[in-house]
């Protein structure tokens, strides 16, 4: 299953003659791979009284989209290691046919501060499924279980919600 989380983040600072300069980043999250995909829509339907007679329901809301997302992360993947998000930098495998990794490359445990930082944050995410693309969700809920055996992966389970806002405006 082909499945990545795209978001950005805005870093604001000072320079030497005192002007605030403004940095935009671009983070992917992508995993080894994606056991499973929950697509969940809702809606609820809204009742009214009526004297001596059934409830009347005169209208229907949309709820918020939830996806739930189960997936596997390694520090052994089979070809260049896709982006862990906040900490993910190009790996050179030196040319060769093997790939061979830096000793401090685990991958497992950045995707578990990147999804430390989603869900810690009020950042909102794009999400890409091979059956449709999600606008402003946010991490809600994510499991990483550890078992023996498993140092050198994960298998997660993230829930994302979509966040709607809305705008106000001043009417005279």
């Amino acid at each position: 299953m082909s499945l990545s989380i795209q978001w950005s983040t805005q870093a604001l600072a000072v320079d030497d003659s005192g002007d605030i300069t403004s940095t935009e980043s671009e983070h992917i999250l992508i995993f080894d791979a994606v056991v499973s995909e929950s697509h969940e829509a809702n809606a609820t339907l809204t009742d009214k009284a009526v004297e001596r007679a059934a409830n009347v329901s005169d209208h229907k809301r949309r709820d918020p989209y939830v996806l739930t997302i189960e997936a596997i992360v390694t520090n052994t993947p089979l070809d260049l290691p896709p982006s862990s998000g906040y900490n993910s930098s190009p790996v050179n495998n030196n040319g060769k046919n093997v790939l061979q990794f830096d000793s401090a490359f685990d991958r497992v445990l950045d995707v578990a501060a990147t999804l430390d930082r989603l869900y810690a944050e009020p950042t909102l995410v794009r999400i890409v499924t091979k059956r449709r693309t999600y606008e402003d969700m946010t991490l809600i809920s994510y499991q990483d279980p550890r078992e023996p055996g498993m140092a050198s992966s994960a298998k997660v389970t993230l829930v994302f919600r979509e966040v709607r806002r809305v705008e106000t405006s001043t009417i005279d």
